[in-house]
């Protein structure tokens, strides 16, 4: 387990087909929010992952971001 491990930034990708294809979002410092609009209803897999390094060289593995709901 790592500790103490600073968080430049946190990734976000979204697919709206099952996770066939993402659609990788900007990234944020740790506590700015990204902003996305969703173009027609449909059901989205959001995933998000933190990242210690400025050009995303060291992220955790992708996970669902649980909770978000369109």
């Amino acid at each position: 387990i790592a500790t103490n491990i600073a968080v430049n930034h946190y990734d976000y990708r979204l697919s709206s087909n099952n996770g066939s294809t993402y659609t990788t979002l900007s990234h944020s410092n740790p506590v700015g929010p990204v902003s996305y609009a969703i173009q027609s209803a449909g059901n989205y897999i959001v995933q998000c992952r933190a990242c210690s390094s400025i050009d995303s060289s060291h992220c955790t593995d992708w996970g669902l971001a649980n909770g978000w709901q369109p």
